[in-house]
């Protein structure tokens, strides 16, 4: 994405956010559009009063927004069963979890992890997770 791109795709999120009566305040604390950034891009957000923060590497979840027929695709299923083993060999004490809510189109309703994330949840309290808003964490 170019500067200019990065500039009006911001711009579009907050005037969209407004719509719905959000206040910057309640979405400051972001992913960049498509997790990516580098420090021109960074330095933007944070000049626009934006705190930048990343998804833990090494899960699947991010990969929600693949569809069958491309390259990159992988299962609802698949994603969840990574990430339960995952945790099972490593732990996720501390971790992002990126899981997309939206109904992309070419995934059907069972194959939209979202859909999973009340089960998720309900296992990971289980094995004694606790869950926490991340934007107290960014003060720290």
């Amino acid at each position: 994405m170019t500067s200019r791109q990065v500039e009006d795709d911001l711009l579009l999120q907050e005037r969209t956010l407004a719509r719905f009566g959000l206040e910057k305040e309640q979405f400051s604390t972001m992913i960049p559009p498509y997790e990516w950034y580098n420090t021109e891009t960074a330095s933007f957000y944070t000049r626009c009063g934006y705190t930048l923060i990343a998804p833990t590497l090494g899960l699947l979840t991010g990969e929600d927004w693949t569809y069958p027929g491309t390259k990159r695709y992988i299962s609802a299923r698949d994603i969840i069963d990574h990430l339960l083993h995952y945790e099972r060999t490593h732990s996720l004490n501390g971790y992002i979890v990126l899981i997309h809510a939206m109904d992309y189109p070419h995934r059907t309703p069972d194959d939209r992890p979202y859909r999973y994330l009340g089960s998720i949840i309900d296992f990971l309290r289980a094995r004694g997770y606790t869950f926490s808003k991340i934007t107290p964490l960014c003060d720290k």
